[in-house]
This record gives structure tokens, sequence and C-alpha cells, in this order.
């Protein structure tokens, strides 16, 4: 039986380690992908938590906002759909987005509560100004 010089082993060792880094590299690049397919801000699919944690800036705006609920089902009020804000909020979707001024006490995540659908067909999200 040939037994490898000390020089391919070595080389057959890096190889598996280089093997090994690019499969953990392809992993993560994977999951990175399939998280950035959803709509819901990264850092809360990171985390799990969608307790309020959520900081984001939304494209083409200096401001800070934080997630505050989801959408209502068929335009109702629930009270895990109820954005509890004084304030500004955001409306939509990435990309389409619909920001209602002035919201006193709190708003109902819903189309007919923000008065506008600014991505039909989507399930969208409200966040708050954070100040």
């Amino acid at each position: 039986m040939n037994t490898p010089s000390p020089r391919v082993a070595r080389l057959n060792r890096r190889a598996r380690i280089l093997l090994s880094v690019a499969g953990v590299v392809l992993v993560i690049v994977l999951v990175t992908v399939a998280l950035l397919a959803f709509d819901r801000p990264l850092l809360a699919r990171l985390t799990g938590s969608l307790s309020g944690m959520v900081l984001f800036y939304p494209e083409g705006s200096n401001d800070l906002w934080q997630w505050c609920t989801d959408q209502g089902l068929w335009n109702t009020c629930q009270a895990w759909t109820y954005c509890e804000t004084t304030g500004d909020v955001l409306y939509g979707v990435p990309g389409a987005f619909y920001l209602k001024e002035g919201v006193k006490g709190g708003i109902c995540c819903n189309d007919a509560s923000i008065g506008y659908d600014p991505a039909p067909g989507k399930e969208k999200k409200c966040y708050s100004r954070v100040y």
C-alpha cells in the first residue's frame, strides 16, 4: 500500500479544511438569501423576535422606524393588529410604504384605518417612528 508523501498529506489536509470553510460559507449565504426572501425586517428574522425591537431605515429615509404590528385580516381591527403609538406610522412593504402622520394613541394596521393601500394584494406591516 502506498502512503502519500508528507507534502501530499499536507495538501490533502488543506483541501479538506478549504472545503469545510467553503461549505460553511455556502450555508451562511443560503440562509441569508432564504431570510431575505421573507418580508420581515432582517433583524427580526435573525433574532426570532418581533417584540418591538426591530429597527430599520426604510429606503430613502434617514429616520429610524420600529416594527409595530402586522396587517389585520379583512380590514378588521384585533388587539394584535393595533399599533399603539403617538406620532407617525409607516404602513406597507419594502419599496411601497405610505406615511400616516399625526397618529394619536394608536391605529389599526389595515387599509381602512390607514386610508390607503400602498401594496394591493400584499401583507403589509406597520412601523412607528423612533424619536
